[in-house]
């Protein structure tokens, strides 16, 4: 049992930002009210959409930023709001119930699901999650385990009018404290985070603080509820799936050390980044290289996906494209080709390890471009 409580007490970090990004969501009863231009639109919340973040984190005193995917999925059904909350395509970690009264949301049920117990209920108090017209709102929830209890106490402390994605939008304050229990033993942390809906699209950015660790999330797409389910039942991977036959290197000989069914996520092992000296040795080959004329005032999101073999070698590669307001794009074939072409110079890959062994992964590079500028390499 002392064994399970160090699992779930090491584990406080990550959990309670993944529980924070669900304390405020909504739903639609009316056509009217102040939330409801900060979401999508009722008929798309009807049949349901699922935002999909990069949420990156940040640990004092270490020079590189992980970052991983995280896809929130929410449906009105009747007077209710369902959140389903995935760490990827196929893990749901979070299912949520909110219902809206007097300009509130209101958390009427929440379950969190761990691999290794299975569902928790919690126990919901002060139920209040968020309040679009006052600044004050308390919510306080429990989870009742083998070992002791965990306490969530959340305080939204302020809510105004801000511009975010060049769009209006509100700012949401908050601080509060987790508390873990067992037996003897009392362990407490205290966070605070903001979080910010934006006009037409919902929750866009999450900043989320707690002792020495830093986390912030921003949406970088919006798939429709079929879409998504359709793609877990294909047993396809939105962040990893390659298709082969469309992959830019086609044509050149890429060894695989697995059978396809067999290719893991990048994730794998607990890392992000499988490059000599993480994100800052991606940056240097991209400076190196970059040519900003080729990048022709071009703004959204180039993705790049591909495989990292066994031996540490890329390949396969295939490419996404979004504007900036995640919609899909088409870059100039010129600029798509000028980062492949840099792609071709990154030889340092580390490939990604399960069970200790060296296996095939999926990986990705995401090249964020504003007005013919290069301000972001995601993750």
């Amino acid at each position: 049992m002392q064994v399970a409580f160090q699992n779930f007490k090491s584990s406080i970090l990550g959990c309670a930002f993944i529980v924070l990004i669900c304390l405020s969501c909504g739903m639609y009863d009316a056509p009217s009210g102040t939330y409801t231009d900060y979401f999508p639109p009722i008929s798309l919340l009807q049949s349901g959409v699922v935002n999909k973040y990069y949420v990156h984190t940040h640990i004092a005193g270490e020079q590189d930023t992980s970052t991983h995917i995280y896809y929130r999925a929410y449906q009105l059904k009747g007077d209710d709001l369902v959140i389903n909350n995935y760490v990827d395509v196929f893990t749901k970690q979070l299912e949520k119930k909110l219902e809206l009264s007097n300009d509130q949301f209101i958390s009427k049920q929440r379950t969190r699901i761990y691999q290794s117990i299975g569902a928790i209920h919690s126990t919901i108090h002060d139920s209040i999650s968020i309040d679009w017209v006052n600044q004050d709102a308390k919510e306080k929830s429990i989870e009742h385990f083998s070992w002791g209890s965990r306490i969530t106490e959340n305080h939204q402390i302020s809510n105004k009018d801000s511009i975010y994605l060049d769009l209006s939008s509100k700012v949401f304050l908050s601080k509060g404290t987790i508390v873990q229990q067992q037996e003897q033993e009392t362990s407490s942390h205290n966070y605070t985070y903001k979080n910010i809906y934006t006009e037409g699209l919902g929750l866009t950015r999450t900043e989320f603080r707690i002792e020495n660790q830093s986390s912030w999330h921003e949406l970088v797409e919006q798939i429709h509820l079929d879409d998504f389910l359709a793609t877990r039942e294909e047993n396809l991977n939105l962040i990893g799936y390659i298709d082969t036959l469309q992959s830019l290197d086609i044509d050149k000989p890429f060894p695989m050390c697995l059978l396809r069914d067999n290719i893991y996520q990048y994730y794998v092992d607990g890392k992000s980044i499988h490059y000599l000296d993480g994100k800052s040795g991606i940056w240097k080959i991209i400076n190196e290289n970059l040519d900003t004329t080729k990048l022709f005032e071009e703004s959204g999101y180039l993705t790049f996906r591909f495989i990292i073999n066994c031996e540490g070698r890329a390949g396969r590669h295939v490419t996404e494209e979004a504007d900036l307001d995640f919609q899909p794009k088409q870059f100039s074939q010129e600029t798509k080709d000028h980062f492949y072409s840099i792609l071709q110079k990154m030889d340092n890959w580390f490939p990604t390890e399960y069970e200790g062994e060296r296996v095939d992964a999926y990986s990705y590079l995401t090249f964020k471009l504003e007005d013919g500028e290069l301000i972001e390499i995601l993750p």
